[in-house]
């Protein structure tokens, strides 16, 4: 048994598209993937390529000090928190 293929009448093709813009939507269409490659090839020589924010020179190493075994073991709770967020407060500075 052979399927039958469907075909679409003029009415029923006017009704999927009664403004008669498949054609010039999907030429905007285009147009803006066209656009959009062409600043993203832009974006990616300028910032990782040409390094136009200059971080690639920039040595990137952090110096955190690890508080040492039972740093913050402190009888109250508050005294705890405080003491670690001056340690906290010390490695943000410093990096």
């Amino acid at each position: 048994m052979m399927p039958t293929i469907g075909t679409y009448t003029e009415a029923q093709r006017r009704n999927y598209d009664p403004t008669h813009t498949t054609a010039l939507r999907n030429l905007f269409a285009s147009d803006m993937n066209r656009r959009f490659k062409a600043i993203m090839a832009g974006v990616v020589t300028g910032v990782y390529k040409n390094d136009c924010f200059g971080l690639k020179n920039r040595p990137h190493t952090l110096q955190v000090v690890p508080p040492a075994r039972e740093a913050f073991a402190f009888a109250r709770s508050s005294e705890k928190v405080a003491k670690f967020m001056d340690w906290l407060q010390k490695q943000i500075m410093l990096n």
